[in-house]
């Protein structure tokens, strides 16, 4: 019997006919490893992961995003330092803010898009994609690969982009502020993933959810998408495990 998809087909997809994906180099063993490692190492993981965390289903996706690289520059009227009958006087400063985004392009699919320069990334990191990467055309998907439909699009993609952006603009806060915003390229890219749902029933989860997920780049095998035990009480675990020792 087949296996079964992980989300279904679309009546109707998005699909430009400019299209690019890139290649994995990350094979089903040490993709494997690396998912297993995601769910058990570190120190917000659940001391007793390694025996109670096990892989339920497992996936090699192709997952599409929209490639933004946008541009916004910032020209803001703010108070400044100089007084004049102790009042401030206003001032001009500009500023520019620029990235590049991955905006997934499949609404069900659990990914949630950061700034590139995110400085505390958490569990999942940024998906960063260099256009050299990127090959023309549709992926090989034989030896399993599920390509996933898309219905995001590109105008959905910039505008969410656009937005995302605007919360870094150094016009924050400013008494007036006009803000030009160009989107430079977008590339419609297919993105290799292994993707797992797993399961941990253990000291961190007494009850409530016991399905998890990891996705990690099938390109370079870091974590873009996750979804973990609760770090509260995985570490009240961890804390409780040090006084009392293992079972």
């Amino acid at each position: 019997m087949p296996k079964a998809r992980l989300l279904p087909t679309l009546s109707s997809s998005v699909l430009p006919d400019e299209r690019y994906h890139v290649a994995p180099r990350l094979g089903p063993t040490k993709a494997e490893a690396r998912i297993v490692e995601e769910m058990t190492d570190g120190t917000f993981r659940p001391p007793d992961a390694a025996k109670n965390a096990h892989i339920e289903e497992a996936y090699a996706l192709f997952v599409p995003f929209w490639r933004v690289d946008i541009h916004r520059s910032d020209t803001a009227l703010r108070l400044g330092r100089l007084r004049v009958n102790g009042i401030p006087l206003p001032t001009q400063d500009s500023s520019e803010a620029k990235a590049v985004f991955m905006v997934c392009a499949r609404t069900a699919f659990p990914y949630e898009m950061k700034h590139p320069s995110t400085l505390l990334p958490g569990d999942a990191k940024p998906l960063t994609v260099s256009l050299p990467a990127l090959a023309t055309g549709d992926p090989d998907t034989r030896g399993g690969w599920e390509l996933l439909d898309a219905d995001v699009s590109e105008e959905k993609a910039r505008t969410l982009a656009t937005h995302t952006l605007a919360r870094h603009s150094g016009s924050a806060g400013a008494l007036l502020g006009e803000s030009e915003v160009t989107v430079h390229a977008c590339h419609f890219v297919l993105y290799p993933v292994w993707f797992a749902r797993y399961r941990y029933r253990g000291d961190a989860n007494p009850d409530g959810n016991d399905l998890f997920y990891v996705g990690i780049s099938a390109v370079d095998g870091v974590p873009f998408t996750a979804e973990h035990p609760s770090k509260l009480r995985s570490g009240a675990a961890r804390v409780k495990r040090f006084f009392i020792g293992d079972d």
